[in-house]
């Protein structure tokens, strides 16, 4: 579990492409001096376990799975990446609660500069609708985010110089690929409406006493 609160900025050594997953190595300062084997760390929101530490570089194995689900694939030597350690019973929460296990990929469309602050705009997919909300909570390669505005096939993010200055969204250019994790809470609560037979209303219909009654609120 991960807060989204991103510690360090770290760069890719190499991918190693083996038979069907990989083997990706990557260069970091604190992270790496207190990981051990066998522990998870967040990497541009992907939670991936430490298999080996060596100098100032830790390796990780990628599966099939993840190759599928994530741009790691089209990772190069000298990119750089979001690192966070594993969240520790009793930490602050400074961000929000992050599986590490991304829904999907989304495409950064915009980037509107105001000074020094930033507001980013992604598409989205059909199926995230209604789990993405105004003022709510997203990961966007790892980084805790709040919504700033919503549509239907795309939502915005603004983003603090702070932000700006400690994660790879400087890097970041129109068309680029992101990992995406939406809110867990949203997920669940979602899951349960689904798999209660809720049947979510209709912008005509609209929520009502007698529809909420129905299935037991």
């Amino acid at each position: 579990m991960f807060t989204g609160i991103i510690q360090e900025i770290g760069q890719v050594v190499r991918l190693e492409r083996q038979e069907r997953g990989a083997r990706l190595l990557l260069r970091a300062g604190e992270i790496t001096k207190s990981a051990k084997v066998g522990e998870s760390i967040s990497t541009n929101g992907v939670c991936l376990t430490v298999t080996q530490v060596q100098g100032g570089v830790f390796s990780t194995d990628l599966s099939p799975e993840t190759l599928r689900h994530t741009y790691f694939s089209r990772l190069k030597t000298g990119d750089f990446v979001n690192l966070e350690s594993a969240l520790r019973l009793g930490d602050r929460i400074g961000g929000h609660l992050v599986t590490g296990h991304i829904d999907g990929l989304a495409r950064l469309v915009s980037i509107r500069r105001e000074g020094a602050y930033a507001t980013f705009c992604f598409t989205t997919h059909s199926k995230w609708r209604g789990l993405i909300v105004h003022k709510g909570s997203v990961a966007v390669d790892g980084i805790s985010l709040t919504v700033a505005d919503c549509q239907q096939d795309r939502f915005s993010v603004a983003v603090i110089p702070q932000t700006l200055k400690e994660t790879i969204l400087q890097y970041k250019k129109l068309g680029d690929p992101v990992h995406l994790e939406l809110d867990m809470i949203g997920k669940y609560v979602q899951g349960l409406l689904l798999n209660s037979g809720f049947v979510v209303p209709t912008e005509s219909g609209g929520l009502s006493r007698e529809l909420l009654s129905r299935y037991g609120y």
